[in-house]
């Protein structure tokens, strides 16, 4: 499958969180100083949760992301704005 069918065909069949709607364009889209986050075990990391937590709460929906082409995708920004926005309403 080229290249082209890939993103065709991710972007007629990805159904995207609101938040990772506009961050996960590509694996390499940095403007605005966007900073992508590729691969549960990677998100894991960054949130400080195992691989399996890090799968939960992403198909759950409860922190933001999106699946393309099999892998999840997020960015800082969104995991940011997701966390902030929780300690706002335990406060």
């Amino acid at each position: 499958m080229t290249k082209a069918h890939l993103v065709a065909s991710i972007s007629s069949t990805a159904v995207l969180t609101e938040a990772a709607e506009s961050t996960c364009k590509t694996p390499t889209d940095n403007e605005s100083g966007l900073e992508l986050i590729w691969g549960a075990k990677n998100i894991a990391k960054e949130i400080g949760q195992s691989e399996r937590m890090a799968f939960y709460l992403l198909e759950k929906s409860l922190i933001p992301g999106t699946k393309i082409g099999g892998r999840w995708c997020t960015s800082r920004g969104a995991l940011k704005r997701r966390f902030e926005a929780l300690a706002v309403k335990a406060a």
